[in-house]
């Protein structure tokens, strides 16, 4: 299976992309998503654990299953004055 994540903001700048395509081979919910690329990316990892998802332009439950040729948003707190 395959899904195309876009970062934005400090996940961005951690990351230095703004996304990736990622392949995986049993299904995979939100939660494991962020689990998986915070092994990936340890240096970013605590932004990633506060994104929230969105799945095809959709807010996304961590509990959900993200599905085959998603577009995958993680999209981290964001702060401003």
């Amino acid at each position: 299976m395959k899904t195309q994540l876009l970062y934005f903001a400090a996940l961005k700048e951690a990351l230095g992309k703004s996304g990736e395509s990622l392949d995986y081979s049993s299904p995979l919910t939100g939660q494991g998503l962020l689990e998986l690329l915070s092994l990936r990316y340890p240096q970013a990892a605590e932004t990633i654990q506060a994104c929230t998802l969105a799945q095809n332009m959709e807010y996304t439950p961590l509990g959900e299953e993200i599905r085959p040729n998603a577009e995958v948003a993680l999209i981290p707190p964001v702060s401003g004055g």
